[in-house]
């Protein structure tokens, strides 16, 4: 069922941070090179409307997807050969749709809740986007980071050292989202799909 969306307006970030106690490999560079763990963050919040902007497009968040495969160099009208949906005239209509979010609006004024998200198996931080638009548009921030393996994007298979990395994952969300003033950190939750929600726990 469609619900319909609160009163804020809802921007959207994302980029590139690093945790530099961990370790990664990149498998689509082809060598062994150990680097500091990049993790993508993907941040819905409350915003302040302005009709001027334009809203995001479901290509801007697969874009994102091959950001966080490693394949950031992938053309976009490779997408759907590459990933995890067919490359069909439907499919290809829909990557053209309008999402309900918009690139870097203005904060709208006070404190909100925190939802840290944990998307589910090797799945990416924007899995979600329609729910996390939702719980925006309602006046919660909602931070995200792609489902990543310990050594590079892989699990291992569900095991408990896949867990541990995620919820170390979720760990560095929160001071990430800390960084933000409109953040409430007093009212923080984490929600969950799948082996996200086990992370969670």
């Amino acid at each position: 069922l469609y619900s319909t969306p609160g009163s804020y307006a809802v921007g959207f970030q994302h980029y590139g941070a690093v945790d530099s106690s961990r370790t990664y490999s990149l498998l689509s560079d082809w060598t062994n090179e150990k680097l500091p763990r990049p993790i993508p963050v993907s941040v819905w919040y409350p915003a302040e409307k302005n009709f001027s902007t334009i809203t995001l497009k479901i290509l801007d968040y697969v874009r994102i997807l091959k950001i966080e495969e490693d394949w950031e160099n992938l053309p976009d009208e490779q997408i759907l050969n590459w990933f995890y949906y067919a490359n069909t005239p439907a499919n290809q209509k829909h990557l053209q749709e309008k999402a309900t979010s918009y690139h870097h609006l203005k904060t709208a004024e006070g404190k909100f809740p925190v939802l840290v998200y944990a998307p589910s198996y090797q799945a990416s931080s924007i899995e979600n986007f329609a729910l996390c638009e939702y719980l925006a548009s309602h006046g919660y921030i909602v931070i995200a980071s792609p489902s990543r393996g310990t050594e590079n994007r892989f699990f291992e298979g569900g095991t408990g050292k896949d867990m541990e990395t995620q919820a170390r994952d979720i760990e560095f969300l929160i001071k990430e989202v800390a960084k933000l003033p409109s953040a409430d950190l007093n009212q923080l939750a984490t929600m969950g799909f799948s082996f996200g929600g086990i992370s969670n726990v």
